[in-house]
């Protein structure tokens, strides 16, 4: 995709938390952030890249008004408000489709019904495609050991973090001792997987950090043993006016109209020999990240090694890119030069 387009810059308003994109520009940015989503191969440790492409798609496409988004300075990416309308339309979406057809629509022929027509293929894509939610958790059985009484789950929870500003996807791998055993935090009714309202509760209250917090606090439920935790975000979107590392901003500067999304990914387990991906030690290649422990005072930090050692589990973070191509080579020299190799898709 080119570069060549006039270059953006977000201008801020209010208190200098957000920029108003609006018109021509609004859409040519929305083009840059679906393109580099969809160029980022996203794997299954990542929010859904087509529910993101269809939110990005019909914020371009609301009828009846100009596209005008609010574009967070902290993250690059379109604002919660933004965000909470197009989820609020999809959830509405059923409703208004089943309420009138395109052909009642045009028969009645007046203003307000006309007007409807322009939205009615709007809500049809809503109502058809994947959205993201603003939380969505599911659960399945991997597997039952009878002999060692214990049942083996994957959790997958994604949200939208409001505090940073992302769409996340937490990968939860847990064992429990099985229902008829002892109190469960996860019930198994023949082939259906129902998980009480408790687990639900600790796992939207405790995956709202990082992956090795998570780790530890869902460690601490009765009966639960975690395995793995992966945490994986879409943004920031990096471009010339948003916050950003200072040699990322001088980068850009220099190379203007050019925009670079982030994938960082973290992953916690306990190291076992049947899994390839186990972590054997803590290992961090995100050049713009820390460990979770790194960010604590000395007295805690103490007490967060312990808990570590205790668990027995080991850390490896990294960060992927998507950028768009006049931004690749310089991007990759800079990281270079620090000693990073980072993997960079380029639209």
């Amino acid at each position: 995709m080119s570069s060549e387009l006039t270059p953006l810059r977000a201008e801020p308003i209010a208190q200098e938390q957000f920029s108003r994109v609006t018109g021509q520009n609004a859409h040519i940015y929305l083009e840059f952030l679906r393109n580099l989503v969809r160029g980022s191969r996203l794997n299954k440790f990542y929010p859904d890249p087509d529910g993101l492409d269809n939110l990005y798609k019909a914020m371009g496409e609301v009828p009846g008004e100009e596209t005008s988004l609010l574009v967070s300075l902290k993250t690059g990416l379109p604002s919660e408000k933004d965000i909470g309308k197009i989820i609020a339309d999809k959830e509405l979406a059923p409703r208004i489709l089943k309420a009138a057809s395109v052909e009642d629509l045009k028969k009645r022929g007046d203003a307000a019904s006309l007007r409807m027509i322009e939205k009615h293929g709007y809500f049809t894509f809503l109502n058809e495609g994947k959205i993201p939610k603003r939380t969505h958790l599911e659960m399945w059985l991997r597997q039952v050991d009878e002999n060692k009484r214990i049942a083996f789950f994957t959790t997958i929870f994604e949200r939208f973090d409001p505090t940073e500003g992302v769409f996340v996807r937490y990968t939860i791998q847990l064992a429990q001792q099985h229902a008829r055993w002892s109190k469960a935090q996860v019930e198994l009714q023949g082939d259906d997987l129902q998980y009480t309202q408790g687990f639900r509760n600790v796992i939207s209250r405790y995956s709202s950090d990082e992956a090795e917090f998570a780790f530890i606090l869902l460690s601490d439920l009765p009966n639960i043993v975690v395995q793995e935790v992966v945490r994986g975000r879409v943004g920031p979107l990096w471009f010339d006016g948003v916050q950003m590392p200072p040699e990322i901003e001088a980068l850009i500067r220099k190379h203007p109209g050019n925009f670079i999304l982030n994938l960082p990914s973290e992953r916690v387990n306990a190291p076992s020999e049947k899994a390839a991906s186990s972590v054997r030690e803590d290992k961090n290649c995100d050049p713009f990240a820390r460990f979770y422990r790194e960010s604590l005072s000395p007295e805690v930090r103490g007490l967060a090694d312990s808990r570590a050692e205790k668990l027995g589990y080991h850390v490896f973070k990294e960060r992927k890119f998507c950028c768009t191509r006049g931004i690749e080579a310089p991007l990759k020299e800079l990281l270079a030069r620090h000693g990073h190799k980072c993997v960079i898709y380029r639209v």
